[in-house]
């Protein structure tokens, strides 16, 4: 017999890389967490939670988070900005009056590049400083959520297991494997959650995720079509979907309870990260760069990594890295780059896909380009 659920409920299942991001991003941006709290605690929402989801959260490192995306935007700064230092004038026309002109403006703009460059750090140490009150507050939020309801997922790994073989979404086709599997333990927990057992005609399901393999379309308007027809078959949901968090608290509100500027914050970042997780256990050579960075030594990428077909161009510097990957891949078990070479990665089956550009050193995961 089918339960009928009269009341109008709003369900809103928020992905692991909305909450991770929150470590990447500026301070302002916890007014979304703190306002999901508030809708939670009012009861205007209730929070889905996967086990698989909290996993996640509980296993990434969130330091390495807040380093990942200090490196990469002094990376983009440097890159914009012209090579002030290395600007040498050529001395027949070092006397000229516009000659002199132009040092001195290459000067000032030197100067205030590098107080930017001091300015991103130090706004990063405060991320780092609020790195606890951010993992609290998420935690907090967690615990709103029904004990019973977040361990029902055990049963249903065979089911996500032979979603994954067969390819279906979500799990973005440029991620690793095990987060595609990861995706479909989700999708199918929530399946069972919202089953039609239960009347929920007049409810609806919010997911909030900035993984493309959710949505139809780049622009990340609307549920990807395997997905709304499932949704539409196997349970009696209404559904909305968004990429970002404080976008659908200032739409349930209707008004501007997140600021503008947080909003576009939460869009532009990308959805998918390399995690340390994923690594091999004793492959990391930890090094640490200017102000304490971490960036692997020794990355190791994964065996089934296919070059046909596809252009590398690195994400911090922007540079063709294909021919030098396609050059140094000999194959197993061998040095993807020698010592003394540009890099010292070796191939490992079933580790990371990660490596350093050849040019900047910065690490990313190959998945991502």
């Amino acid at each position: 017999m089918i339960k009928k659920v009269t009341h109008k409920n709003i369900y809103i299942f928020i992905d692991t890389n909305i909450y991770l991001n929150y470590f990447r991003m500026s301070s302002e941006t916890i007014t979304s967490l703190e306002e999901l709290k508030n809708l939670l605690i009012k009861k205007d929402l209730e929070l889905v939670l996967p086990r698989q989801v909290i996993d996640e959260y509980t296993r990434e490192n969130k330091e390495r988070l807040i380093d990942q995306e200090k490196n990469k935007l002094i990376s983009q700064i440097k890159k914009e900005l012209p090579k002030l230092d290395e600007a040498i004038l050529p001395l027949s026309v070092r006397h000229l009056i516009e000659a002199k002109r132009a040092e001195r403006y290459c000067l000032k703009l030197k100067e205030s590049s590098d107080n930017l460059i001091k300015k991103c750090c130090e706004e990063f140490e405060n991320r780092r400083r609020n790195k606890e009150k951010i993992d609290k507050l998420i935690k907090n939020i967690f615990k709103r959520v029904d004990r019973e309801s977040i361990e029902k997922e055990e049963y249903l790994m065979q089911r996500a297991f032979y979603r994954y073989l067969k390819g279906n979404p979500p799990g973005d086709p440029l991620i690793e494997d095990k987060e595609k599997y990861g995706d479909a333990i989700i999708w199918e927990w929530l399946l069972s959650k919202f089953s039609k057992s239960e009347d929920r005609r007049e409810s609806t399901l919010v997911i909030i995720t900035n993984d493309r393999g959710w949505y139809e379309d780049n622009n990340k308007q609307r549920l990807n079509e395997f997905l709304r027809k499932e949704l539409e078959e196997k349970t009696y949901l209404r559904h909305k979907i968004s990429n970002s968090l404080g976008d659908f608290i200032n739409k349930i509100t209707r008004k501007t309870t997140i600021k503008k500027e947080v909003v576009e914050e939460e869009k532009i970042l990308k959805e998918h990260y390399p995690s340390l997780s994923d690594t091999v256990s004793g492959v990391y050579d930890s090094g640490l760069v200017s102000a304490g960075v971490y960036i692997p030594q020794t990355i190791t990428p994964s065996s089934s990594i296919s070059f046909i077909g596809r252009k590398y161009i690195c994400p911090f510097c922007n540079k063709d890295i294909t021919i030098e990957l396609k050059n140094e891949f000999p194959g197993l078990g061998a040095p993807l780059w020698d010592p003394g070479s540009m890099a010292s990665i070796n191939i490992f089956p079933g580790s990371v896909r990660e490596v350093k550009c050849p040019y900047c050193n910065n690490s990313f995961n190959l998945n991502n380009i």
